[in-house]
């Protein structure tokens, strides 16, 4: 299975509407590459093969928190916040996210998921 990492911003805000990278809640220098990431996603959906696209939190890596949890919860393709509004998770849980992916007996063939604590 090819798997994919994508950014926040090709999430759903809500189930079947429009990606955060369609509006304009992307800042200006980084809207160019959320589309075109979105853009790699539609290009995945068009092809017969074993895939899933994975996309962090939308506080991730530099910008995320840099605590080891060992944990992380998986979700389908709309973002989720916690309570006090947070979409976050460490770059480690991150990659310890898309290990379980990959190794976990339930397939996800052509999904898009996402991964936040």
């Amino acid at each position: 299975m090819l798997i994919v990492v994508g950014g926040f911003s090709s999430l759903r805000e809500a189930p079947g509407g429009p990606r955060f990278a369609d509006g304009d809640r992307v800042p200006p220098e980084y809207a160019g590459e959320a589309r075109e990431v979105v853009r790699v996603l539609s290009v995945l959906q068009g092809v017969a093969a074993d895939w899933v696209f994975v996309s962090p939190a939308a506080e991730f890596g530099a910008d995320g928190p840099d605590d080891v949890r060992g944990e992380y919860r998986l979700h389908g393709d709309v973002a989720v916040f916690s309570e006090d509004g947070e979409s976050v998770i460490s770059g480690a849980d991150f990659a310890q996210g898309i290990m379980g992916i990959a190794l976990s007996d339930e397939r996800h063939s052509r999904e898009h998921l996402s991964l936040s604590y």
